[in-house]
């Protein structure tokens, strides 16, 4: 329920990198069904060149599984367009206090890069 009570993109992952679940806002923005998306891997789901980007900072995390992972990456939303996205993922523990997957969320930033570009251009012009 706490999940599905935020307003940010919200997913989950086992160890082996296979969806767990994922809240409403992050399969609307992605325009993805939970049929479609629990139990598979990034490579089942996503373009190839995405898939290997999420599958290597997913290895990168469970390299480092105190840290909290923070990057920028693109992901294709439900409109079919890539989307400029940063992620923040941290990995979760069983009762042994073992890793056993990630947590992660998603906040669209394509508006603020597009943004950015404009400002860098016009400044650009104005020199």
């Amino acid at each position: 329920a706490l999940l599905e009570a935020l307003p940010i993109p919200v997913f989950y992952k086992d160890r082996a990198g296979r969806y767990l679940g994922a809240n409403r806002a992050y399969l609307s923005f992605l325009g993805v069904k939970h049929e479609d998306y629990l139990g598979k891997t990034p490579e089942e789901i996503w373009r190839p060149e995405l898939a290997a980007l999420y599958r290597a900072a997913d290895d990168a995390l469970f390299a480092n599984p105190d840290q909290i992972q923070v990057y920028e990456s693109k992901v294709v939303a439900a409109s079919g367009e890539l989307r400029d996205v940063i992620f923040q993922k941290a990995c979760f523990h069983d009762s042994r206090h073992e890793v056993s997957g990630l947590i992660g969320t998603l906040q669209d930033v394509t508006s603020l890069r597009q943004a950015e570009s404009a400002l860098r251009e016009s400044e650009g012009r104005l020199k």
